[in-house]
């Protein structure tokens, strides 16, 4: 995961950027000149990470690799007044339920005001980018973080990318009231923002990325989604009366095609 901190950010009060290799808010992993970056490794322990002169330029260049996996990624957007804040859910190769290399981490902003969001794990990491298995069968559910330091009370959540959903049940869920709010394409939310308490932010010579924890007094939002489940209503003798092998489309094809065939018996 890369971050870059990014000073001119949300109406110049400076914000987070992150990339995973597939998402996030840092076009495919671009570094812009005199900006800012850490990169997080895979493991602990001991290494260093070195760029050769030659390798170095003038204008914003990939530091990481795009990630050829295709990954079905859903979008959440806060707006509150001037602040707004993003987080991904991605259903991607290499996501897990739980941390994994691939999930980015809320870091605490280096700016006196901000808004917050970001889906809580099990070991109640914030996540602003939280990656999933692609192959996900069962519904999924995450305490969902809306706070921050604003003096607006409210904020209102959009979505992007629910084309890549269709056929799956999202919705928001109030924990307080027990409401749940469906997620269909065009809707918005408006949900209460709760308001952190912090001490103003030392100036550093050399900012320290701190990634932030939820509370242990739980969040009032969650979200769930829960996928598709195909279930044939063919009656037998609806069934093919022969094997058959059609051919593959797309053709020529980078990286998937599609291969469809029959047979005359349920398997």
């Amino acid at each position: 995961t890369i971050y870059v901190w990014d000073s001119a950010g949300d109406g110049g009060q400076g914000k987070w950027l992150s990339w995973t290799g597939s998402v996030g808010d840092l076009t495919e992993g671009r570094v812009a000149p005199f900006q800012a970056f850490f990169v997080q490794a895979d493991s602990a322990g001991s290494g260093s990470l070195s760029i050769a002169t030659g390798a170095r330029v003038n204008t914003a260049t990939t530091l990481r690799k795009q990630s050829q996996t295709e990954a079905k990624i859903l979008k959440v957007h806060a707006q509150a007044g001037a602040r707004t804040a993003d987080a991904w859910l991605s259903f991607q190769e290499g996501g897990e339920l739980s941390r994994d290399k691939f999930d980015g981490l809320f870091l605490q902003p280096f700016s006196p005001t901000y808004l917050r969001l970001a889906t809580q794990i099990d070991t109640k990491e914030l996540l602003q980018i939280n990656a999933l298995p692609i192959g996900q069968q069962d519904a999924v559910s995450f305490p969902l973080e809306l706070s921050g330091v604003t003096s607006e009370q409210t904020g209102v959540l959009t979505f992007e990318g629910l084309e890549a959903f269709e056929g799956w049940q999202i919705a928001i869920r109030d924990n307080d009231t027990g409401q749940e709010y469906p997620v269909t394409a065009g809707t918005s939310n408006e949900l209460a923002i709760k308001q952190i308490n912090t001490k103003a932010v030392p100036a550093l010579t050399m900012p320290v990325p701190t990634p932030m924890k939820a509370k242990t007094n739980g969040t009032r939002y969650s979200i769930t989604l829960a996928p598709e489940v195909s279930v044939s209503t063919e009656e037998p003798g609806s069934l093919p009366t022969e094997v058959a092998l059609d051919q593959n489309y797309p053709n020529p094809f980078n990286p998937n095609t599609n291969i469809s065939f029959a047979i005359p018996q349920a398997g």
